[in-house]
């Protein structure tokens, strides 16, 4: 489930550049992350750790504002929402692996 919401940003990634005004630098930079979050969610069905590749393009994405240039306040909005969903797509895989071994109880050492 997971992994198809990934994809479904991924195909959103690629058609951003061309349903809104970006700047060529920031359309090709989201036209790379769509490949790589395409790959990582793909990768995602057999190896569940690709989506650390998802989460660390979510970060990318949210400050690539301040390294990349920016038409308009809409264009940046627009990224750091589709970063914050990245983040929360591959938040709950991440915390699935650790929430069980925090919650699970201590085991008694019988002698």
């Amino acid at each position: 489930m997971i992994a198809l919401a990934s994809l479904l940003l991924s195909l959103w990634l690629f058609l951003a550049p061309f349903a809104l005004p970006h700047q060529p630098a920031t359309a090709a930079n989201l036209l790379l992350l769509s490949a790589l979050v395409g790959a990582a969610a793909g990768l995602s069905f057999r190896w569940p750790r690709a989506h650390y590749a998802i989460l660390y393009a979510g970060v990318w994405l949210y400050l690539c504002p301040t390294v990349l240039p920016h038409d308009s306040l809409l264009v940046e909005a627009h990224d750091a929402l589709l970063a914050l969903a990245l983040v929360l797509c591959a938040l709950p895989s991440w915390l699935w692996r650790r929430v069980p071994r925090l919650l699970w109880p201590a085991r008694l050492v019988t002698s």
